[in-house]
């Protein structure tokens, strides 16, 4: 039973750290996304 607690903890720790790291990740990932199509408009045509 203590080893199923500690990885559900270890779990919700690195769920917790992904939930505050989300915003920015996402905003950065965004950023890349637009500055990349901007360099390759084939994209465009790939159905994305």
């Amino acid at each position: 039973m203590g080893t199923e607690i500690s990885v559900l903890g270890a779990g919700f720790a690195i769920v917790f750290m992904v939930s505050c790291l989300a915003s920015p990740a996402i905003g950065l990932v965004v950023d890349w996304v637009a500055r990349h199509r901007k360099h390759q408009p084939e994209v465009y045509h790939s159905g994305i």
